[in-house]
């Protein structure tokens, strides 16, 4: 994913990494809460101990460190064009670009979208429309369409309304 991170964002997230390789679940609070403190000074994104004792479960550090590192675009700072394009270079990208993607638009997309339940990767992951292309998903977005969620094949159960 460095690739394509900004400079900024790859020196923050290497800088993130050497505070943390060294981390465990073990230490004692205070030296937890010490990193942790560190930690939050340098990534854009906070996160708390729980995190940092648990990330291990769903990424490496590496992608971690890059997860609190990346910028996300602000809200209102770019058109419904960049907003779509940032939801087609989710859509269409790869992990782990896709990834980079996920973190840097979905804020953005999903307040422009006005989404009052289920999320960008929730759709992505999820959702009957993630194998969709996408002009399908945009025009999903734009309408009050039902989304079906999915979950090893069947559908789970679980569906949100898009507002």
């Amino acid at each position: 994913m460095k690739s394509i991170m900004t400079k900024q964002e790859t020196i923050r997230s290497e800088n993130l990494f050497h505070l943390l390789e060294d981390y465990s679940e073990d230490l004692p609070q205070e030296k937890k809460e010490s990193i942790l403190e560190q930690v939050n000074k340098i990534a854009v994104v906070h996160t708390d101990i729980d995190t940092l004792d648990n990330y291990w479960c769903s990424m490496s550090l590496d992608e971690f460190c890059d997860s609190l590192a990346i910028q996300p675009i602000e809200v209102g700072t770019i058109s419904e064009t960049e907003i779509n394009e940032g939801l087609r270079l989710i859509w269409e990208t790869e992990p782990p670009e896709q990834m980079y993607y996920l973190e840097k638009y979905t804020k953005v997309i999903e307040d422009y979208y006005k989404r009052s339940e289920g999320t960008i990767s929730d759709m992505l992951f999820w959702s009957n429309y993630s194998e969709k292309d996408i002009n399908t998903v945009i025009n999903a977005l734009k309408s009050n369409e039902e989304l079906i969620f999915e979950f090893d094949g069947s559908v789970c159960g679980k569906s949100i309304k898009l507002q």
